[in-house]
């Protein structure tokens, strides 16, 4: 007989359904019943012949009495459903002693009910136990038929007390072999059960991450999910790594603690060698696993096929438990199933981003150039149709030469500052800004900067007021950029500014940073369009005359951010807008050649 572990059997025994216990009870008394009536009969009616110790009808009188109590009690209790049959076995055996005694020994028919007490023994304990258990009853057995005189000299009674003990052990062995039949019968049914539902519950994740459509967020809810239905485990967490792989970052998680995002540090990297481990306290890399109610953890690299880690799947139980193998597989299975997923879902979701960058581009590359095209269109257009009064430049009165050298001057300057912006756009692109720096009053740079804007400002008539105090701090910046962030500031607010207007450019000393503000009166700006008003190539004019190639507000921004101020554009009630950046005091002195990061 194949060897089982006894502690497993009588788990394995008590973890019967109630209806198994409730046939037993049944059968149990069906049997005692039959071998009171049949034994007390065959004893009240000479049996073997032979004296007794007491008149057999009266034992069998006192047998019913006391059965009919016996019979309550299991009908009432259900001893074998509540494992109370070990007092019933006990009382049995007594009662087996006590009656063979007294109705002749070797010559009582009463030696079944030893029979009945192996039969619940088998039916009570493991089947090692109920083996040994079968010697000791037969030894009571044998005691019992060979109290008093026991004639040793006659073949028969040596012959009836063998016959009596061999039936006894084969009726017993026979009746625990069946019995530990049934139960691994009943065990092997259980963990088919068992396997098939984790089965029908791996096979379900699986349809779920089949249908989570390669989205990230759909396949992460779907393994934690997984988790709870193959092993019913309390609660779940996925742990993905960051670029570098030195940071994992909790991407989904159903604990009781909000986990989401938690960033984890210096996990083991030999625990990504191994199927799987247990995250104990004293190796515990996750500081907030304390705060879950869990008694066990366990982690399963998510392993790709090329042998990179996906992740970490995390799962935990409030109460500690024997984890068998076989659920331990099926997390395996699901890690392997999970790190594909997930893999197939970061890659679509990279894909994406580079199909959306591709059409950002494309879409950023059409709108450049045909601003480039508009904003070189315009001066050219200007400056074609000048060359014919220059062949007549001799014959013109000095006014007009003096305004078409004018004119041919302002078309010159306009081009310059669009091919400037667009080459500072593409060096910022590229990272080869670099910062020189020095130390300037930026009101001073201001009033240079106005003082070249005299000749625009006088053709529309829009006067430039500048507010500052002559006592400004000065501040390490490179005068070139700022010269240049305020140029495209002031040169957006003439050009959207009317007619008989003025614009208000305003210095304040902040205490750690100089703030400069660009006030007019034009049209304003969208509020949808003014989170993006600083972007590349974008532009908010609905009027494509006035409209630029979308690079000048782009410029500034990177170099204020390159020099660590901050630029914004400040929300007016009345008309107009209001452009306003800040310039640390106390910046660094070095050159950087650095881009923001924002």
């Amino acid at each position: 007989m194949q060897e089982q572990n006894p502690t497993s059997t009588i788990i394995a025994k008590k973890e019967l359904s109630s209806t198994s216990f409730a046939i037993a009870d049944r059968i149990i008394l069906f049997g005692r019943w039959l071998v009171i009536i049949a034994s007390g009969a065959m004893s009240c009616f000479g049996g073997f012949g032979g004296p007794t110790l007491a008149n057999p009808v009266i034992v069998l009188i006192a047998m019913i009495l006391f059965n009919l109590y016996i019979t309550i009690f299991i009908q009432r209790k259900h001893s074998f459903v509540k494992g109370e049959n070990k007092l019933l076995i006990l009382i049995d055996l007594i009662q087996a002693i006590v009656t063979t005694t007294l109705t002749g020994g070797f010559r009582s028919f009463y030696f079944i009910l030893f029979i009945l007490a192996t039969i619940e023994i088998a039916l009570t304990f493991p089947w090692r136990i109920s083996l040994m258990a079968l010697f000791g009853v037969s030894g009571l057995e044998i005691s019992a038929m060979t109290v008093g005189e026991f004639p040793a000299s006659e073949p028969f009674a040596i012959y009836l007390i063998i016959g009596k003990f061999t039936l006894t052990l084969l009726t017993g062995g026979l009746v625990i072999a069946l019995d530990e039949l049934m139960h691994r019968e009943e065990i092997a049914r259980a963990e088919a059960a068992k396997n098939a539902l984790q089965a029908s519950a791996l096979n379900n994740v699986l349809i779920q991450l089949g249908e989570s459509g390669l989205n990230i967020n759909k396949t992460l809810s779907a393994i934690l999910a997984g988790t709870r239905q193959i092993c019913n485990a309390t609660f779940g967490m996925v742990l993905l790594p960051n670029a570098s792989g030195n940071e994992w970052r909790v991407a989904a998680c159903d604990a009781v603690r909000d986990c989401l995002g938690e960033i984890i540090y210096d996990i083991p990297k030999e625990l990504f060698s191994i199927p799987y481990f247990y995250i104990t306290k004293p190796n515990n890399f996750i500081p907030f696993i304390t705060e879950i109610q869990s008694s066990q953890v366990i982690g399963i690299p998510l392993r790709i096929q090329n042998g990179n880690i996906a992740g970490i799947l995390i799962s935990g139980w409030e109460k500690q438990q024997n984890i068998s193998q076989e659920n331990i597989d099926l997390l395996q299975a699901l890690a392997r199933v999970a790190a594909m997923a997930l893999r197939n879902a970061s890659l679509y979701e990279q894909e994406q981003k580079s199909i959306q960058q591709l059409r950002h581009f494309e879409q950023a590359q059409s709108t450049f150039f045909s601003a480039i095209g508009h904003e070189l269109k315009t001066p050219l257009t200007v400056l074609k149709m000048l060359v014919p009064s220059l062949y007549q430049w001799s014959e013109l009165p000095p006014n007009a030469q003096h305004e078409m050298a004018q004119t041919i001057n302002e078309n010159i300057e306009r081009m310059e500052t669009l091919i400037a912006d667009w080459l500072e756009s593409a060096r910022l692109e590229a990272g080869f800004v670099q910062l020189h720096r020095q130390s300037i009053n930026l009101g001073r740079i201001c009033q240079n900067v106005i003082n070249g804007f005299d000749v625009l400002t006088s053709q529309k008539q829009i006067q430039i007021r500048l507010v500052w105090d002559e006592n400004l701090p000065t501040i390490q910046g490179d005068r070139q950029r700022l010269e240049q962030v305020i140029s495209n500031l002031l040169s957006n607010a003439i050009k959207f500014s009317p007619s008989n207007s003025t614009i208000l450019v305003k210095i304040e000393n902040l205490g750690e940073e100089i703030k400069l503000c660009v006030e007019d009166n034009g049209p304003g700006v969208a509020l949808v369009d003014r989170e993006r008003i600083f972007d590349k190539f974008y532009t908010a004019v609905e009027n494509s005359s006035l409209a630029g190639a979308g690079l000048g507000l782009y410029v500034c921004r990177e170099f204020v951010h390159l020099h660590g101020g901050h630029i914004w554009m400040e929300n007016r009630k009345d008309r107009g807008s209001c452009f306003c950046f800040t310039i640390p005091i106390n910046s660094s002195e070095e050159a950087e050649y650095a881009q923001s990061s924002e």
